[in-house]
């Protein structure tokens, strides 16, 4: 059985690592608006689909604010 101070560090460390991780997720996850598509080329198009297929490979998840996209770009679709 773990101790009871053992659990408490286990779950802080737990704790901050996703933290740290939702951080990186969320900040690599900018809007793609109107602006933004015109500025991608077809290189960086495709490497953007070899990313998230990497991902998707690996099972990383990225924490997109997706209402904030659609707020964002609604008019513009």
């Amino acid at each position: 059985m773990l101790s009871r101070h053992l659990a408490l560090q286990s779950i802080g460390t737990i704790s901050a690592a996703a933290l740290t991780t939702g951080l990186q997720a969320r900040q690599s996850c900018e809007v793609f608006t109107s602006t933004t598509q015109r500025a991608v080329t077809p290189d960086g198009a495709l490497k953007m689909l070899q990313d998230g297929n990497n991902r998707f490979v690996a099972r990383t998840m990225r924490n997109c604010d997706l209402r904030k996209q659609v707020q964002e770009t609604a008019t513009q679709q």
